[in-house]
């Protein structure tokens, strides 16, 4: 599995994408806005994409579409002028 993260950080970085593996999570991260901006520009998630909120440790409690969590996580930067 932390094979398989750690796969995805490299091809990420193929897209100049920066992420890094939560070895405690096993998941991988995207790190900063511009990032973010990058892989919703580059790779997004397909439409009708959502997370499952019956799952036992989903912190969310209603289904929702990838996309909207992304541009969610975009729009919660505050942008430096």
């Amino acid at each position: 599995m932390l094979k398989l993260l750690e796969e995805i950080t490299c091809l990420l970085i193929e897209f100049g994408i920066k992420s890094k593996v939560d070895f405690s999570t096993k998941a991988v991260e995207i790190c900063g806005r511009e990032n973010l901006i990058s892989f919703a520009r580059e790779i997004s998630f397909s439409q009708s994409v959502s997370i499952n909120p019956k799952r036992k440790n989903s912190i969310w409690k209603n289904e929702i579409e990838k996309r909207k969590i992304l541009d969610m996580a975009i729009s919660s930067y505050v942008v430096n002028r």
